[in-house]
């Protein structure tokens, strides 16, 4: 097959969409697809390129204001040979510029949204009209909806979309061949790894940090919390406010803003359990990650959490004070952490880019009979 995907960035910009459309395309070329990127351009970067088996080409953007304007983008997708269209995002160029072209381009349209972070997390009356109205009615003139969650698929069953087009397929997350040997990363930051609570995911106003502090203190198990990733001074739970609240509660708690993959593989090995207390999450590539490298997580429902974790034994919960009595019960539970690895293994085959892929084409090649 032909395969155009679109990604409104891609390396060398980085965020879980360009590292889905970086997996999806190496992994679909090496299945024998023809695979082509369309993206924005960048510095230092050329308009035509090859990487790994696919092709990407590089449009200009033109901005006004906060909007980023495509140029030529109809007009190259019109010139393209493809069998299948495949968008990735919705509010940003990739999505949003297409859809009044949609109509006029050829063969078969699949989109992939990523998730509703705008709609879930500011739920004004504008942004409630885009998604229930507009957005929807933009999908019926694609001939499939990835959801990347049971959850993803219910919301758009609630917002009317019909269930013969939506196909719930997680992004690409866990590449097989990336891994690091452990690094001590812990030790040669001066952190002691018993009862080690590891938060990925930063300072945004959905990842809640201060809620890891406080069920962390609520566990009464004495743990150290460390938090990675980027801080966001406009939050309300920004690093500030979290490192106050820990130094009030008695809280261990340690920061890195930005760390090499080396060391947040690291992380992940080294430490006895993830919190990931997230208000909303698209897909929550954390969870793979977690059940990769081998420590449980508890989490609210969000995102992939409650799918995986009915199947692997790590824990969901509803309520702060849930959450602290999980955390310490995994934290007194050396056996329960053990059985929690061993099943998690398992499972996440299914989530491997290698496995997906064989999904993914499945289903592109189901729209030829």
């Amino acid at each position: 097959m032909r395969i155009v995907t679109v990604s409104h960035r891609f390396y060398p910009s980085i965020g879980g969409t360009e590292h889905h459309t970086y997996l999806f395309s190496k992994y679909m070329a090496k299945l024998g697809n023809e695979v082509h990127i369309v993206t924005s351009q960048e510095k230092n970067t050329r308009n035509e390129e090859e990487m790994e088996g696919f092709n990407i080409t590089r449009i200009p953007i033109k901005y006004i204001g906060k909007f980023r304007i495509p140029i030529g983008y109809a007009r190259l997708l019109k010139k393209l040979r493809y069998d299948i269209l495949y968008v990735n995002g919705q509010r940003v160029w990739a999505g949003d510029w297409i859809y009044p072209f949609i109509p006029m381009l050829p063969h078969y349209k699949i989109f992939m949204a990523h998730g509703f972070y705008q709609y879930h997390m500011n739920p004004s009356f504008v942004n409630k009209v885009y998604y229930k109205k507009y957005f929807v009615n933009m999908m019926k003139f694609f001939d499939a909806y990835i959801a990347l969650t049971e959850n993803e698929k219910n919301t758009m069953l609630s917002w009317g979309y019909s269930n013969k087009k939506i196909k719930v397929l997680p992004s690409f997350a866990l590449d097989r061949e990336e891994d690091y040997n452990y690094n001590n990363f812990f030790e040669r930051n001066g952190i002691e790894r018993e009862n080690l609570i590891l938060n990925i995911g930063g300072f945004y106003e959905n990842k809640r940090v201060d809620i890891v502090i406080e069920s962390a203190y609520q566990s009464n198990a004495n743990p150290t919390v460390v938090a990675i990733g980027k801080d966001v001074p406009t939050s309300k739970f920004n690093k500030a406010y979290c490192i106050n609240l820990a130094k009030k509660r008695g809280v261990k708690f340690f920061v890195f803003d930005s760390l090499s993959r080396e060391d947040i593989i690291s992380a992940y090995k080294g430490a006895t359990i993830m919190v990931h207390p997230a208000q909303f999450e698209g897909l929550g590539i954390i969870f793979l990650e977690a059940m990769k490298y081998g420590i449980p997580f508890v989490s609210f429902d969000v995102g992939i959490a409650k799918e995986v974790a009915s199947k692997s034994g790590n824990i969901i919960v509803k309520t702060m004070p849930e959450m602290a009595r999980a955390i310490q019960t995994l934290l007194q539970n050396k056996d329960l952490r053990e059985r929690i690895k061993n099943s998690s293994k398992k499972v996440i085959e299914d989530y491997y880019a290698d496995n997906l892929a064989k999904q993914y084409n499945e289903l592109f090649k189901s729209f030829y009979g």
